[in-house]
């Protein structure tokens, strides 16, 4: 029974292991409330990085939802030139 007990009493206690860099909200999908509210913030030139505090969302995820929702796009990579 003590082995037991204590074999519980450690596992009770195991520290959840989480990753730091995954905000809250990570996977979760979007309600139409919280988007509204990102392309507001957006529209209105709220730089990335404070969405990702409002909403909890990684910058990837915010950036990634803009790509979606037609607010941002990806800067045109300038063709390259070899000299032949």
């Amino acid at each position: 029974m003590f082995i037991a007990s204590v074999s519980l009493e450690r596992m009770v206690a195991k520290p959840v292991h989480t990753s730091a860099a995954a905000p809250g909200k990570a996977g979760k999908p979007w309600s139409e409330d919280e988007e509204q509210r990102q392309l507001v913030g957006s529209d209105a030139g709220t730089p990335v990085a404070a969405l990702t505090l409002a909403h909890v969302r990684s910058s990837g995820a915010i950036t990634s939802r803009l790509l979606q929702l037609c607010r941002l796009q990806l800067p045109q990579k300038a063709p390259s030139f070899k000299n032949a």
